[in-house]
């Protein structure tokens, strides 16, 4: 009887722990690499065993803990990318590791047309996608003039998300008026030779943004789709969510299956869109060709993309989706506490109030961390706050 292929997680965020608790409790044998540090997802009891990498770990240095762990196991393992980095980092060095690992991945220049904001922009259009206006800076000495260009309010990014993660960038900074330009500029004066994106702001606020995750088989046929709606994010109006529900738009799912389709995608992606408060038009926003951080909402809801990509790539038949109609939220219940409750937060701003949150709060059926089926991952990250808080050497 053949052994069956064990997985392993590339990158041990919450992404990656959400992830590897869909795979475990399927029975599949997970193993996990990273490179911050010995984050909560080490904890899991789904994680066989664990290499934590230091930070900033060079690229040669993942590839050949790769290789090593590979000729450790008598079976090759599936490889799943959690995060953008490590996804460009499969991709690149794919001739390499095909003969090691079982890979799942669409063609490496779609890779990187995604993961860079022009290219993607431009790829989309070609796609048939309606995208905000945009403009790439060299530098932000160049902001003035793009964004009095653009208009009020502009949202500016860094052009590659592997910029970001290096230079302390946050995802989204969002310009309202004439001196947040002055501002920005000097706040990220040392990011000399990051690269850009200002856009256009999109009219909305968080209900307005969606997210439809994906899965397509090797003849780019769908396997499954699933929406999300935010409620609130870690920038009032933009950023990563912290509270988000299943919910149901037959036009975002028609299009990002349109989309995806049409640039012969293959694996599970999500798919972030934003409809104009106004015109009711759906924008495309950004496209992670990645399991993403809240992929246990569609898990509690019936639907396990992990597993999907793991049946995939091992060459398995890929399990039935069973989908609830049931419409559970996911909660990163420290940070939307801190987002709802501090100077100018949702609860100053009079978008929810204390028995709104605790309501919703009691609702959220899933989370980044806490799982009473898997509790050290939520002791670990609780310690991290306590320390963090009280500023206690970590």
């Amino acid at each position: 009887m053949n052994q069956p292929a064990p997985v392993l997680l590339l990158g041990m965020s919450a992404t990656g722990l959400g992830a590897l608790r869909l795979l475990g409790r399927a029975g599949v044998t997970c193993y996990g690499v990273g490179d911050h540090g010995r984050t909560p997802a080490y904890w899991s009891r789904y994680c066989r065993h664990g290499i934590s990498l230091p930070p900033g770990a060079i690229d040669n240095e993942i590839v050949k803990t790769l290789e090593d762990f590979a000729a450790r196991v008598p079976v090759p393992p599936v490889l799943l990318p959690t995060s953008d980095r490590f996804v460009h980092l499969v991709s690149s060095r794919r001739a390499q590791l095909e003969s090691r690992y079982r890979l799942l991945l669409p063609d490496h220049t779609l890779i990187e047309d995604l993961l860079d904001k022009q290219r993607f922009a431009d790829r989309a259009q070609v796609g048939g996608a309606t995208v905000p206006r945009s403009a790439m800076l060299r530098g932000l000495g160049e902001l003035p003039g793009i964004a009095r260009h653009l208009g009020f309010p502009t949202i500016v990014k860094p052009a590659c998300k592997e910029h970001r993660s290096a230079s302390g960038i946050p995802k989204v900074i969002l310009l309202e008026r004439e001196e947040d330009i002055a501002a920005t500029v000097d706040r990220y004066a040392g990011c000399d030779g990051v690269p850009f994106l200002a856009q256009e702001y999109i009219p909305g606020g968080d209900r307005q943004h969606l997210s439809v995750a994906v899965c397509l088989d090797h003849r780019v046929e769908v396997l499954a789709t699933f929406t999300a709606r935010k409620q609130r994010q870690g920038n009032m109006g933009a950023g990563v969510g912290t509270y988000v529900e299943a919910f149901q738009d037959a036009e975002a799912e028609q299009d990002a299956v349109a989309l995806l389709r049409a640039l012969k995608y293959v694996g599970v992606a999500e798919v972030e869109f934003k409809r104009h408060a106004h015109t009711g038009r759906l924008y495309l926003i950004e496209v992670n060709p990645r399991v993403w951080t809240q992929v246990t909402l569609p898990g509690a809801c019936g639907l396990n993309f992990p597993l999907m990509f793991y049946a995939l790539a091992a060459g398995l038949s890929v399990p039935t989706a069973r989908r609830t109609r049931r419409r559970f939220a996911w909660q990163s219940l420290w940070d939307d506490f801190y987002n709802t409750f501090r100077r100018g937060g949702y609860l100053a701003a009079g978008i929810v109030s204390r028995w709104q949150w605790l309501r919703q709060s009691a609702q959220a059926r899933v989370g980044p961390y806490l799982d009473l089926r898997d509790p050290l991952p939520a002791v670990a990250q609780l310690l991290h706050v306590v320390r963090r808080a009280a500023k206690w050497p970590m």
